[in-house]
């Protein structure tokens, strides 16, 4: 079995679902629910559905909260290497009548990891960090000494692009910069990020391999001479989208470390997706 190992955000997501807008200055009814959240434990946690091995690396705060989490990892078979320092990060999710969400965010610990545990990489097959990790705190130089680390140790290494909003804060030509001086084996990004980084360049050009996925149209895997392989997913009423694109990453990269060919990697990857549409938050339905 692959092992991924992931390394980033594990957080309490406050998942609020609305039928209408919130209304300034007084109540708006709402369900709201407190589930695991962070796009590298996200990760992790699909690799181990999907069949694969799943390690995460991170930060949480020396809080009940956290160990929570720790144990919440744990249980659903993901090996853990978490520093516990300072106060574990939430993240406020807005999840409208159509599933579509909008976040509020307080990494809080998450982004001051700052040591690599011994042994991070030990029996790993890939590297997967999301851009959430290489863009603020200490977090970004402990994720590019890993990086390191795993090229030198010829361990592939994946880059998730995470959020439009994160890139813009972190700067277009800054992260292809970094995608150029890391040369990761892929790229993942949504539609939207791709559209932003890309501006009309259909794959990422120091990538081994770029996939683009766009919710219900086919995901695509291009290769560096621009052929592509293009996968739909099947039809599904989405409760909540929260978490779709990280079960996507973590079953597509075991599929992907297994050799399976790229359509599929992606079929694998849109059937751990679609898991998670069903359900609140990041968990995985049935």
């Amino acid at each position: 079995m692959p092992r991924i190992c992931s390394i980033g955000d594990l957080v309490t997501d406050v998942v609020v679902h609305l039928d209408r807008d919130p209304q300034r200055g007084t109540d708006t009814p709402a369900r709201i629910e407190h589930v695991r959240g962070g796009s590298a434990a996200n990760v992790a946690v699909a690799a181990v559905a999907t069949g694969g091995q799943g390690r995460f690396i991170g930060q949480v705060g020396d809080d009940d909260r956290g160990r929570l989490l720790i144990e919440n990892l744990g249980a659903l078979g993901v090996e853990t290497m978490v520093t516990e320092r300072g106060i574990t990060g939430s993240i406020v999710v807005l999840v409208d009548g159509k599933g579509e969400r909008s976040f509020l965010t307080d990494r809080a610990a998450a982004a001051h990891l700052s040591t690599v545990p011994r042994g991070a990489l030990d029996g790993v097959d890939l590297l997967h960090v999301p851009a959430y990790s290489l863009v603020s705190g200490s977090l970004a130089d402990t994720c590019h000494q890993l990086i390191g680390e795993a090229v030198d140790r010829d361990i592939p290494v994946s880059i998730s692009t995470s959020s439009v909003s994160a890139l813009a804060e972190f700067g277009r030509a800054r992260f292809l910069d970094l995608i150029k001086q890391l040369r990761p084996e892929l790229v993942i990004a949504n539609r939207d990020e791709a559209s932003y980084l890309l501006q009309g360049h259909p794959w990422f050009t120091h990538a081994a391999a770029t996939v683009i996925t766009a919710g219900a149209r086919p995901a695509r895997f291009v290769r560096p001479d621009g052929s592509d392989v293009r996968v739909a997913p099947d039809e599904v009423e989405a409760q909540d989208t929260t978490g779709s694109g990280d079960a996507f990453t973590g079953a597509f990269l075991v599929a992907y470390v297994e050799g399976a060919q790229p359509e599929e990697a992606l079929a694998a990857g849109h059937a751990m997706a679609r898991r998670t549409l069903a359900v609140a938050g990041a968990g995985l339905g049935d």
